[in-house]
């Protein structure tokens, strides 16, 4: 299986690391407005199909489904498909 790295806005990385720690690998942060996360294949064709079907920023798709409710069990949801 692949893996990705993008660049999210410092912002998106930190609710990241407070609300799916685990779910996404990240580098060191660094200085600046954008960090960088590992993907892997399935998580980022998913957010990818949703920025593109909703027009959207890849930022604007990870905040909303991190400022969801269900945040807690976004992973169980990816991995089975149903997100």
């Amino acid at each position: 299986m692949y893996q990705y790295v993008v660049e999210v806005s410092t912002e998106v990385f930190h609710l990241l690391q407070k609300r799916a720690p685990g779910f996404v690998e990240w580098a060191d942060e660094k200085p600046g407005p954008t960090q960088k996360i590992v993907l892997s294949e399935e998580v980022y064709n998913e957010f990818i199909d949703r920025a593109i079907a909703h027009r959207k920023t890849l930022d604007e798709v990870v905040r909303e489904i991190c400022t969801r409710p269900q945040v807690a069990t976004w992973s169980d949801r990816v991995h089975a498909g149903k997100i």
